[in-house]
C-alpha cells in the first residue's frame, strides 16, 4: 500500500509510470526475435540468392557460394556493385545461374 491507501501498482498507473514487462512476456519477445532473425530464414534459403551477414566480403561470399573467392568480380558485376567494400548486412545478392542451389 502507498500513502494514499492504494497499491503501488495503482499509484504507478495514476502517475503514468509503466511497470516492467512480466518475465513471460520477455521470453515471448526473445522467442519472436530469434524466430524472425534466425539463420534459417526463408529468404536465406531462396535459391540463387545470398543474404549478406556481418563480416562478409564479396571474396568470402564467392568462396563459400561459388567455390572460388576469385569470382568476387563476377558477383559484383551481376549485382551492379561498383565498390566491393560497400556491402551491408541484409543485402540480397544474386548468384550466377546454377549456383547456391
Amino acid at each position: 500500500m502507498d500513502w494514499n491507501g492504494g497499491t503501488e501498482e495503482e499509484g504507478d498507473r495514476r502517475l503514468g509510470r509503466r511497470r516492467p514487462p512480466r518475465e513471460g512476456m520477455c521470453m515471448a519477445l526473445v522467442f519472436l526475435v530469434v524466430l524472425f532473425t534466425g539463420s534459417s530464414s526463408a529468404l536465406e534459403r531462396e535459391e540463387g540468392i545470398h543474404i549478406v551477414r556481418s563480416g562478409e566480403t564479396l571474396y568470402s561470399i564467392a568462396r563459400s557460394e561459388l567455390g572460388d573467392g576469385e569470382r568476387w568480380k563476377e558477383l559484383a558485376r551481376l549485382n551492379g556493385i561498383t565498390d566491393p567494400r560497400r556491402l551491408f548486412v541484409g543485402q540480397r545478392l544474386r548468384l550466377p545461374a546454377g549456383e547456391g542451389e
